[in-house]
């Protein structure tokens, strides 16, 4: 690794003469890995607060999660465009890969931890405005197949290269089916479309972590939302209302704690190949947001990408985090000995 990218990977018998020859034996090395729904962490939700975010992406670096896409519950419009255009300038100097819009252009009935209040119906002239605001750099919209307009929206997250995703509905099967082959639809984008829920062929696993990962048990918020943290479980606090004083049904799950490299050890607990996991947790998210392309390339250990590298034991404990060649442990290791 020099100059923040990898110079050369290979078998160290082959290791090209005038490299540092010092070899270190270490039990795995993994890609930094991709986190594309990601909600906050250490008691911040990513917000209007772009100090907060910058701390809490370096708080998920710390942990192996190198590159986190921060995700936006869905808000009223004038509340998103103060987020995106006071986080634009976060992912612009590289601390967060881009922005995700989780709504609103979703279902009431499966607003699940959301703000029913703040749900809408599709809107292109709404979602132009936001994209414009983000210049560039929102990477994901989360919405609905029945939501109105669904084609005019698809077709301005393929003029704006933002990925667009199925969620939060209550759509049948064959009526994603047609909403994702109708003309002006998904058509042309279709391997640009988040698998995460819809097949097997393409995983990506995510976090969906809020300001509780990383926390103590308590009382959290998540939008407008109150949450209660407990055994490490995020549900909406029993007597939770949201800020409109719409009533909101209460115990539904509100995001989660865990990080990334967590969810991946789980998995190869289930007894899923390490080598799948992994890539579920940073080639194929980091290809399904564009972040494998241009002059920043993450998701794999490769010359020529950004050295975003794990050093991890058998069991996929962390060791050591380095994010663009410089080593992310060091803030790891205060907060656990401030914690002692």
């Amino acid at each position: 690794m020099a100059g923040g990218t990898i110079q050369w990977c290979g078998p160290t018998s082959d290791l090209p003469a005038g490299l540092d020859t010092e070899v270190r034996q270490v039990p795995l090395i993994l890609p930094g890995l991709v986190d594309v729904h990601c909600h906050g962490a250490v008691g911040h939700t990513f917000s209007a607060d772009a100090d907060g975010a910058r701390l809490t992406a370096a708080h998920h670096a710390s942990e192996g999660t190198t590159s986190v896409l921060a995700s936006l519950v869905s808000a009223p419009s004038h509340v998103l465009l103060e987020q995106i255009a006071a986080l634009r300038d976060v992912v612009a100097d590289g601390a967060l890969a881009g922005l995700h819009l989780e709504g609103p252009f979703i279902t009431k009935s499966m607003c699940g931890a959301q703000d029913p209040a703040a749900i809408i119906d599709g809107d292109p002239a709404l979602l132009k405005q936001w994209l414009e605001t983000g210049r560039g750099t929102v990477r994901s919209l989360t919405l609905a197949p029945e939501t109105p307009h669904f084609a005019e929206l698809v077709q301005l997250c393929r003029e704006h290269g933002v990925v667009p995703s199925l969620g939060h509905t209550a759509a049948t099967a064959s009526r994603t089916r047609e909403v994702l082959g109708a003309d002006g639809g998904a058509g042309g984008v279709d391997r640009q479309w988040s698998a995460t829920h819809l097949s097997p062929r393409s995983v990506a696993l995510i976090t969906d972590a809020m300001a509780a990962a990383g926390m103590s048990d308590g009382h959290y918020t998540l939008g407008s939302l109150d949450v209660l943290v407990q055994d490490r479980v995020a549900r909406l606090a029993p007597a939770g209302r949201t800020q409109s004083g719409e009533g909101q049904e209460t115990g539904a799950i509100a995001g989660a704690t865990s990080f990334l490299l967590e969810n991946e050890r789980r998995c190869v607990e289930w007894g899923i190949p390490l080598a799948d996991a992994v890539a579920a947790a940073s080639s194929t998210p980091a290809r399904l947001m564009g972040l494998d392309r241009g002059p920043t390339r993450v998701g794999a250990i490769a010359a020529g990408y950004r050295a975003d590298v794990l050093v991890a034991t058998g069991e996929l404990e962390l060791v050591q985090a380095y994010r663009a060649g410089t080593s992310q442990t060091q803030e790891r290791k205060d907060r656990a000995d401030s914690s002692v």
